[in-house]
């Protein structure tokens, strides 16, 4: 099976995803305990590393970025698992597991509707939609997911 086609600059061979053109200003992102830790990256190959409070922070301060990568889930499932979760694990191997199932959007409701929300009931209604409770790794970043 052909895997869906990906947008401009990206192109798709032999099951592989390439860059066409090279970006010159990356700005990669990831959550953590303070807000969102980024590493930007230059055409010239410097690397630089910030902590930011906010996500709409990140934006502003990497507005012109040419690349700004989120290490975030895009598109919560609603009664079945991520299909490109699935895939994701397929292709990487034995590092699939990094690859973690992502909260529904009931849990990610019950979290923003709920300043108490706990894990057990959170991982009781993932297991309602889902059929399998969440991990701890999915509920830490159901936060992030909130806010974004």
């Amino acid at each position: 099976m052909e895997p869906p086609a990906i947008g401009s600059p990206f192109s798709i061979d032999h099951d592989s995803l390439s860059m066409v053109t090279q970006p010159t200003d990356v700005v990669g992102v990831d959550g953590c305990a303070g807000g969102w830790f980024v590493v930007s990256a230059t055409g010239t190959g410097d690397l630089t590393s910030e902590c930011y409070e906010t996500f709409s922070a990140v934006v502003d301060a990497h507005a012109t970025a040419d690349r700004l990568l989120v290490d975030m889930p895009i598109g919560l499932p609603e009664a079945d698992a991520r299909e490109c979760d699935s895939v994701a694990r397929q292709r990487l191997g034995a590092r699939g597991r990094s690859v973690f199932p992502v909260p529904c959007r009931a849990v990610v409701a019950y979290a923003r509707e709920n300043d108490d929300a706990s894990y057990e009931r959170a991982s009781e209604i993932q297991r309602e939609n889902l059929g399998a409770g969440l991990s701890k790794q999915a509920w830490n970043i159901t936060p992030k997911d909130r806010r974004c």
